[in-house]
């Protein structure tokens, strides 16, 4: 075993060491999510988003996914962030770290209000899972039925 590979071995396993139980629950939905859910064909790849997630209720998880715009408005941002802390619209309408960029995911209280949109078609997906049956109940770009 290479030297680096137990070093990213080692790092691994002290993050998940660290993490609590309620964090790598989050963490495992969100990889189950990600590994069986199909986007519509027209919205492209997993990365290009960012992801947003949330317990819906006791048995399902609410998700945004949504490509995040490169230019962000300052004007927006400051907007979204008087909304206090259950607006998820921060994570759309600022930068990083408050915001989230394409390829990073979070999860979200329970309290907080998933990012939103209300155009913008498959730029913007909504996805739904079942912890129960552990499926994909849907996913659909915003505005589709």
């Amino acid at each position: 075993m290479t030297m680096r590979l137990r070093f990213v071995l080692a790092a691994a396993f002290l993050m998940a060491a660290c993490s609590s139980p309620e964090k790598r629950q989050q963490a495992e939905l969100m990889d189950q999510i990600e590994q069986k859910v199909l986007l519509p064909r027209e919205a492209g790849k997993i990365e290009r988003f960012a992801r947003a997630y949330k317990f819906g209720s006791a048995d399902r998880v609410e998700a945004f996914y949504f490509v995040p715009d490169g230019q962000h408005d300052p004007w927006f941002c400051e907007g979204a962030k008087k909304g206090g802390r259950t607006n998820g619209q921060v994570a759309l309408a600022c930068p990083s770290p408050d915001g989230l960029e394409a390829g990073e995911r979070r999860w979200f209280g329970n309290d907080v209000h998933l990012p939103a949109a209300n155009d913008g078609g498959c730029d913007f997906i909504e996805v739904v899972y079942d912890i129960r049956s552990r499926t994909v109940a849907s996913a659909k770009c915003n505005g589709h039925g």
